[in-house]
């Protein structure tokens, strides 16, 4: 009894851990919630009608129905990856290393065009050319750079990648830092949970720090 007791509490204090963080994360982020301070209308637009829509897509219930057992962080993302497939219409979704077809289940729902390229460690998928912007999703890892190298070089304007846990040990914000400083890209947007990256070659790079 007591055995049990010792773990509901070590539960309960974990989860309640992780909500003041949640909490401490979006208090320091404050200043940069729903595209304050940005003075391109483009990023602005971009941040306050595609990563910050609030407004439900009625799309979203039939998904909880469809893509069960997510916990909030994850469906939090899986809508985000909706709204951005929806914005930029890809020809290709290309998930690199994906735990489950959760995120791809949501992108196809809102482009149905899109077609899923799920990319594992033994290959290396090369976009085709002139078949349009790419939807890219990859974790921030070390062992995935070359590989997100080989997409800057061969994507078209309009391109968009998402990339996981860009915060999570010093190897994976090294690896964000790299990425958001290619010469190609238009936008970078620090969200803490993922960095989303905007491919343009004609524009300056811009970052930005999001309170998703």
């Amino acid at each position: 009894m007591f055995a049990t007791e010792c773990l509901v509490f070590a539960t309960l204090s974990s989860s309640v851990m992780q909500r003041l963080r949640r909490f401490l994360i979006g208090l320091s982020r404050i200043r940069h919630s729903r595209g304050f301070g940005i003075q391109s209308p483009t990023d602005y637009s971009f941040v306050r009608y595609v990563i910050n829509e609030h407004d439900p897509y009625y799309q979203y219930k039939d998904l909880e129905k469809v893509v069960k057992g997510l916990d909030s962080k994850t469906r939090k993302l899986c809508q985000l990856y909706f709204r951005l497939s929806n914005f930029c219409q890809s020809p290709f979704f290309v998930d690199v290393r994906p735990d489950t077809s959760a995120a791809a289940t949501y992108v196809k729902a809102a482009c149905g065009k899109t077609k899923v390229v799920m990319v594992d460690g033994s290959q290396q998928m090369m976009p085709e050319p002139n078949r349009g912007p790419l939807l890219v999703r990859c974790k921030s890892h070390p062992e995935d750079f070359s590989f997100l190298e080989d997409v800057f070089r061969c994507a078209q304007d309009g391109t968009i990648l998402i990339i996981e846990d860009i915060k999570s040990n010093a190897e994976s914000r090294e690896v964000w830092q790299k990425l958001s400083d290619e010469k190609r890209v238009a936008a970078a947007y620090d969200l803490y949970d993922c960095g989303i990256i905007r491919v343009d070659k004609h524009r300056y790079t811009k970052k930005y720090i999001i309170n998703f």
